[in-house]
């Protein structure tokens, strides 16, 4: 490897930590904005979210707000028999529940 491929490559690391900064400042702005608006700072996270640390870009503001959302409504939902009776669902209960119930939508108006 060439000087020149050496420095090509540090300039794209560089910018790749740009990114990830940019990306932690967008989160935490919308963060303080969403606090800001709700009023109810026990809906939402005790810190803003952070990006995956590999700063795979797979996920962006509009589905970091459904999973915010989605966490609301499972805390709001109660389990009304079992041994976790009383307790709220966690997000991947939820997600399961809906999964389940357009299956068996699905398959019921096909047949």
């Amino acid at each position: 490897m060439d000087l020149s491929d050496e420095r090509i490559r540090g300039l794209e690391i560089k910018e790749q930590q740009e990114q990830r900064a940019r990306e932690w400042a967008r989160a935490e702005q919308s963060w303080k904005t969403r606090l800001q608006r709700s009023g109810n700072a026990a809906l939402l996270p005790s810190s803003p979210p952070r990006p995956h640390p590999s700063g795979a870009g797979v996920t962006d503001e509009d589905m970091l707000s459904m999973a915010l959302h989605l966490r609301d409504i499972a805390a709001r939902l109660v389990i009304a028999a079992g041994t976790k009776k009383g307790r709220s669902p966690s997000p991947a209960t939820v997600m399961r529940m809906l999964c389940e119930y357009d299956e068996q939508t699905a398959t019921s108006a096909s047949t």
